[in-house]
C-alpha cells in the first residue's frame, strides 16, 4: 500500500492493483480483488495490510 495524490495504491498479491481513497476501504477492496481473481470464499481470506 503506497500513498498517492488521490488516495492509496494497493498491490494485492493474488489480485493485481487497486486504488482506494480512504484507509478504511483497504481491507474491503483487497478482499474483493482476491475473491474476484481466485474465487476463494471471502470468509477464508486472511489479510495482512502493510504500508510500502
Amino acid at each position: 500500500m503506497t500513498p498517492t495524490r488521490d488516495g492509496w495504491d494497493l498491490k494485492v498479491e493474488s489480485g493485481g492493483h487497486a486504488t482506494c481513497r480512504h484507509l478504511g476501504e483497504v481491507e474491503d477492496i483487497a478482499r474483493e480483488r482476491i475473491v474476484f481473481y481466485t474465487g476463494m470464499p471471502p470468509e477464508r481470506i486472511l489479510l495482512d495490510v502493510k504500508r510500502a
